[in-house]
């Protein structure tokens, strides 16, 4: 839920304007809708357990992104 969460967040942060997820035990898909055009990434997930220090900095980024303060490339 996180993962689906945050990916929203920081899209729509970035001026996408839809995100849809689907997030299965070994892969990520991530689709992004931006001027009704469409782009979908697939990621392979690989478990390594859960690094919280990583998820952290990126609530912090997503964060900086919504308010304006960072902008990613």
């Amino acid at each position: 839920m996180l993962v689906e969460q945050l990916s929203t967040r920081l899209g729509i942060a970035l001026g996408v304007d839809q995100v849809d997820s689907a997030i299965s035990s070994n892969a990520i898909f991530l689709t992004t809708v931006i001027n009704s055009r469409c782009m979908t990434s697939t990621r392979k997930n690989i478990d390594h357990g859960i690094n919280m220090h990583l998820v952290t900095k990126v609530q912090h980024t997503v964060i900086l992104s919504e308010y304006k303060i960072v902008r990613l490339r």
